[in-house]
């Protein structure tokens, strides 16, 4: 597992941060959600405004929806898009 310094380093070499100058970036190390917060790697608890754009609107690690990750990872994890599945059929 990476430090925390570590993962700072390796995103803010490797990856594009959205909104921001790349060289004024410096994210704070996340490393788990619960419901509407987010913790950094010394457990520093922070309120989620965003919502993590939205995508995550029923907050984060909620059961029924790590469940049902959990169950379609052990059946299919991905399939490229000219195959019908039927989560793609019941959720496109």
């Amino acid at each position: 597992m990476l430090s925390a310094a570590e993962s700072i380093q390796k995103n803010k070499d490797y990856t594009l941060a959205s909104w921001v100058a790349q060289g004024a970036w410096n994210p704070i190390p996340i490393v788990r959600g619960e419901g509407v917060y987010i913790y950094d790697a010394n457990d520093k608890r922070y309120i989620d405004w965003s919502s993590q754009l939205v995508n995550v609107n029923i907050g984060h690690s909620h059961p029924h929806v790590v469940k049902a990750i959990q169950e379609q990872v052990a059946k299919l994890c991905y399939v490229e898009p000219s195959f019908a599945t039927e989560p793609r059929g019941r959720l496109g």
